[in-house]
């Protein structure tokens, strides 16, 4: 039924990164990092969007100084399917820049699959499966299509997902895992994540968005009211070099802004595909601890690494010998940035390094 449906997909490679210093940094982020899998985060993105998508039918939005990071790591995209920001302002007007610039060049129907780059995903078949079905329901109903994964810990570095178990209104895609949307919460306490699990009915929130495009452009309108009258002076102007610094002046007029708190939150009409694949939103050294291959004594050992009498931890070094003695439960991490050290379970405190650096205008490539 949906063979006459355009389909593209919008991967958002826009966002900074602050949790894997020192592997990456404020020039060259963890999108282009080579941290797990055989390809940096982006071109495991892309190649896994290649199954479902023809290659002139995914975009890729990041930021103007990445651009020759997309074109080195990604050569085989078009210029014209790389939309390039001025700068950092947050998922929401990453996709609204995507739209505006693509709202004279494909149909209203068509679909828009918006994908963070910072996930690992193993089980592709049936990764495929939920972005088939979370794309045929956003043909059959009008609004946001997201998909929930079933929480196996409380996390509190994920968004969760209320869903209502009902059928009513969605006879022909309840049986298949399809659910509406009730409620949303963005990285709660220890606490109150374990009760979303206790409840029965919260789903982590992947950040995969599906929608088309008439019902996105209608969102922004509705929603980022702020927003259209920037995007629409910016499509016009896009693309020459005389209007660069007015396009960069726009940018900067806009707060930062993520899709879940500018859209999703708000909008009345949400529904939740449960997907059933296994996949992790990589987004510090703990989950990457979490989801590695150890050795017999609960170790992570990457590069040229002495461990003595280790356990439970993660040591990591790109060049030069590295060698750690009876320590438990720490990260250790030696790259040309930096040397990294800190207890597991506190890698999400690493943005407060690169915020003193910045602070103290601490060069972050020395």
């Amino acid at each position: 039924m949906m063979d006459n449906i355009k389909r593209i997909a919008v991967i958002m490679a826009g966002g900074g990164d602050s949790y894997f210093w020192p592997y990456s940094n404020s020039e060259k982020s963890k999108t282009f990092s080579f941290i797990f899998g055989e390809g940096s985060l982006i071109q495991n993105t892309y190649k896994r969007l290649l199954s479902i998508f023809p290659k002139e039918d995914i975009y890729i939005v990041t930021i103007k100084k990445t651009y020759d990071f997309v074109k080195e790591q990604v050569p085989e995209i078009a210029d014209e399917n790389i939309f390039l920001e001025p700068s950092r302002r947050g998922t929401a007007p990453c996709l609204s820049l995507a739209a505006y610039l693509l709202k004279d060049k494909i149909p209203e129907k068509a679909i828009i699959s918006a994908l963070p780059v910072d996930h690992v995903i193993t089980d592709l078949k049936n990764f495929e499966k939920c972005i088939a079905l979370a794309n045929e329901t956003a043909n059959l109903y009008d609004g946001v299509v997201t998909i929930g994964l079933k929480p196996t810990r409380a996390e509190t570095c994920y968004g969760y997902l209320q869903y209502d178990d009902s059928p009513v209104g969605l006879e022909k895609l309840f049986e298949q895992g399809v659910r509406k949307g009730i409620t949303f919460a963005e990285k709660p306490d220890v606490a109150t994540a374990q009760r979303f699990i206790d409840c029965g009915d919260f789903l982590w929130n992947s950040g995969i968005y599906v929608m088309n495009m008439k019902t996105l452009l209608n969102k922004i309108d509705k929603y980022l009211y702020n927003y259209t009258d920037i995007f629409e002076k910016i499509s016009l102007i896009y693309g020459q070099e005389v209007k660069e610094t007015e396009i960069e002046n726009l940018y900067k007029s806009m707060p930062k802004i993520s899709l879940d708190n500018g859209i999703l939150e708000k909008s009345d009409s949400v529904f939740v595909v449960k997907g059933d694949f296994e996949w992790t939103d990589l987004n510090n050294w703990d989950e990457f601890y979490r989801i590695s291959n150890k050795n017999a004594e609960n170790n992570i050992l990457m590069g040229n690494i002495i461990s003595i009498d280790n356990k439970d931890s993660l040591i990591a070094s790109s060049d030069k010998m590295l060698a750690v003695v009876g320590l438990e439960d720490v990260i250790v991490i030696n790259s040309d940035f930096g040397i990294l050290v800190c207890k597991r379970s506190e890698s999400e405190r690493v943005h407060e390094i690169m915020s003193y650096m910045k602070q103290h205008s601490i060069n972050q490539q020395s």
